[in-house]
């Protein structure tokens, strides 16, 4: 089996925060076109993410160029916040530490950067995707499995959901402003269980 690190993303706290695995793979790794194995790794380790970083030929220890997949427990995702942050907190902490930032190729979203920022911070610049975040009605089926999930990972009630929205990155919940999103205890492996994508909550 591949080595792994489990970095817990969005926290100061061990052992809490939202978790992903990163696989660090040298550059002549074919597994990382197999997909099928690193879907089997992902749904073994049940995560809410597992990312799998690879470099490309161009990429230098000054000016890393890595390939990047990620993966639920049960499918390919196209892109994932909390674990392109946990991958770049591994490839510019550790693997590249002189580096003063990172290229993400996606293979839908196209490239991704990743730079460190003061107080030891990284900030992530993300590819624009207008036009194609679907906002649901609450008597949608999609609506309900959202409003379900985020009780049952966050106990966050219907009361206090606005909005459910869809895109092809996941789902986003806005919750109302007198809910501290901050102090959400998200229980993320339930998220993964019931509405089986990546997503993010805020108001």
């Amino acid at each position: 089996m591949l080595s792994y690190t489990t970095v817990d993303c969005f926290t100061d706290t061990p052992f809490s925060g939202n978790p992903a695995a990163v696989f660090v793979l040298p550059p002549a790794a074919a597994v990382f076109d197999d997909i099928q194995y690193l879907q089997t790794l992902a749904t073994e380790l049940f995560l809410p993410a597992c990312a799998f970083v690879r470099p490309l030929p161009d990429s230098t220890p000054d000016e890393p160029h890595y390939s990047i997949k990620y993966f639920s427990p049960v499918r390919e995702i196209p892109l994932c916040g909390h674990a392109t942050m946990g991958s770049s907190h591994i490839l510019l902490g550790s693997v590249h530490p002189n580096a003063k930032q990172i290229a993400l190729e996606t293979s839908l979203h196209g490239q991704l950067i990743a730079r460190r920022a003061s107080g030891g911070r990284i900030e992530l610049g993300f590819p624009s995707d207008e036009g194609i975040l679907e906002v649901v009605e609450p008597s949608e089926e999609k609506y309900q499995d959202a409003v379900k999930a985020i009780f049952d990972a966050a106990e966050v009630e219907a009361k206090d959901v606005m909005d459910v929205a869809y895109s092809s990155r996941g789902c986003l919940i806005e919750v109302c402003r007198g809910v501290d999103v901050e102090a959400l205890n998200v229980q993320a492996k339930k998220l993964v269980s019931d509405i089986c994508i990546s997503g993010g909550i805020h108001s």
